[in-house]
């Protein structure tokens, strides 16, 4: 538990003390994503074209323009999320400069919304755990699943696979235990259904205790 705290100390220090670049070419489509307890802030974003070096192309009639309410869309699409999906394209965003080969320019980092260091606490498969915050404090689930995603986590000599996960199981877990003070939860089949039958499985939630 305390390599677990400490490596994400470690990846709060990278994720919110700088801005990331994206640049998407137009008719192409990338993920913008941060790690699991962090969210994408938006600080600037457009789609046009503002020089002829970035994304060069033999179809360029003016390196000036911008799609109007390009910021709008995309912070509305990725503002406050782990991960989002965009295309660069004149569907999306409207053509500013017809003509002329265009990209999407995002400038975003990745923030912890509650402000706070996440926990992680396992479960495993057959055992019951309490989740608890301090006084006045409340849980806030960032990822949870029932499963397993590796041999090391609650290790067992019935393993025979490493790559699966209840549906269904986070929205379980963050429905009984976000926004509350303490919460028990029960590692079983009887709970979340058997998605990998003869497989020892474990609970992993990964939570942060904030004041509402």
């Amino acid at each position: 538990m305390k390599i677990v705290l400490i490596a994400l100390l470690f990846v709060a220090c990278i994720y919110s003390s700088h801005a990331e670049n994206q640049i998407i070419c137009e008719g192409q489509t990338i993920s913008i994503e941060c790690p699991v307890g962090y969210a994408i802030n938006i600080q600037k974003a457009s789609y046009g074209r503002t020089d002829t070096s970035t994304c060069p192309h033999t179809s360029i009639q003016t390196s000036n323009c911008a799609a109007g309410g390009s910021h709008a869309i995309i912070n509305d699409v990725c503002h406050g999320q782990q991960s989002c999906s965009l295309s660069a394209n004149n569907s999306v965003f409207g053509d500013p400069c017809y003509g002329t080969y265009k990209y999407v320019n995002v400038k975003y980092e990745c923030t912890n919304p509650y402000k706070a260091v996440p926990h992680v606490n396992v479960i495993c498969e057959g055992s019951n755990g309490v989740i608890s915050c301090g006084s006045g404090e409340r849980i806030g689930v960032l990822d949870a699943f029932y499963g397993r995603s590796n041999k090391l986590t609650c290790p067992h000599s019935q393993i025979s696979n490493t790559n699966c996960a209840s549906s269904g199981s986070f929205n379980s877990i963050r429905n009984f235990c976000h926004g509350q003070q303490t919460c028990s939860l029960s590692a079983s089949n009887g709970v979340y259904g058997d998605p990998c039958y003869g497989t020892y499985k474990y609970i992993k939630v990964t939570y942060v205790c904030y004041y509402p």
